[in-house]
């Protein structure tokens, strides 16, 4: 009578356990099968690319002067200074440079 009784009660606890996994699914819209996780997932990567190494080269000394002179021949008005605000939080320093100069 006993092992009747333990294997219907196993068999009730696996019918709760499926319709668990059901409602589980239901909520949140996909499936929770032990097979699907217990398969690794076999996916083809990517083979590894690498860019090509760019190139550096030596920038152009430019003269300032030449250049508002060009500016000013093209726009026939001089260019505006660039004025920063008193309080402004970030500032540039002193010892950065334009590297084309």
């Amino acid at each position: 009578m006993l092992p009747q009784l333990l294997a219907y009660l196993l068999e009730i606890i696996k019918t709760q356990y499926q319709i668990i996994v059901y409602l589980i699914g239901v909520i949140l819209g996909k499936s929770l099968n032990l097979e699907d996780l217990d398969e690794p997932i076999q996916k083809p990567y990517r083979k590894l690319q690498v860019d090509d190494l760019p190139i550096i080269g030596v920038p152009a000394i430019l003269d300032y002067r030449k250049l508002l002179a060009d500016y000013e021949s093209q726009h026939v008005r001089p260019s505006r200074s660039i004025e920063r605000r008193a309080n402004a939080k970030h500032r540039a320093p002193d010892s950065l440079t334009c590297p084309r100069y």
